[in-house]
């Protein structure tokens, strides 16, 4: 809403209570921090506010993370600075982030020790439906061996709860030469630490090189 101008934004929250009415309030003190004078300080709020409108069923809902900035003036806290209301990524998000990233620059390098190091001790592993589970970076360190080169990419995880499911596609050139091109779903679910604990994935392949543009996006 820009530096604060009173006539404004009185107008703008009186045009709001006179069309909307407050249907819920929640608000969780995350962190205050008060500077080392005593004069100024921050607190970082969650909030989520639903607004319903007057006239009809319509909703507006104000959810996030807000910082309140503050400064001492003459013995009064005033308000300085407000941001709008900021999301943030689930520890999930961030967990089947760093397993692409992680994933990213170990299969290059063929590197089964930064793959392993992704996943929980007695994580359980499916490379296939139809295979036995096993260690992952076993698993790795057996199918890098036979990989001469590798291109690759991943789509953007999808998330629900401590879960997610990514697409990928890879152009393997074998150590004799050959080329294969396969393409599958990563099934993961996530400890609070962010290591996967079970992996199941379904992939086809072909013989040859295929562009497969529709997939990982």
């Amino acid at each position: 809403m820009g530096r604060f101008d009173e006539e404004r934004w009185r107008r703008f929250y009186q045009e709001l209570f006179d069309t909307h009415e407050l249907a819920s309030n929640d608000r969780e003190i995350v962190k205050i921090e008060v500077s080392e004078q005593g004069d100024g300080g921050f607190a970082a709020v969650d909030i989520d506010t639903l607004w319903r409108c007057r006239d009809g069923a319509d909703e507006m809902r104000w959810k996030g993370r807000v910082c309140k900035v503050y400064s001492l003036v003459q013995g009064d806290w005033k308000l300085t600075m407000h941001t709008g209301a900021l999301t943030y990524p689930d520890r999930a998000t961030e967990a089947a982030r760093a397993w692409v990233e992680g994933w990213s620059r170990a299969w290059p390098a063929r590197d089964a020790d930064a793959i392993a190091a992704l996943y929980a001790k007695d994580a359980l592993f499916y490379s296939h439906p139809f295979r036995a589970p096993r260690p992952p970076g076993d698993y790795a360190a057996w199918a890098f061996a036979d990989q001469a080169e590798v291109v690759f990419r991943f789509g953007e995880p999808l998330v629900a709860g401590d879960r997610a499911a990514v697409d990928w596609w890879a152009l393997i050139t074998a150590r004799d030469g050959s080329v294969e091109t396969i393409a599958g779903i990563s099934l993961l679910r996530f400890s609070a630490d962010g290591l996967v604990v079970e992996q199941r994935d379904t992939w086809a392949g072909e013989h040859g090189p295929h562009d497969l543009t529709d997939w990982a996006r």
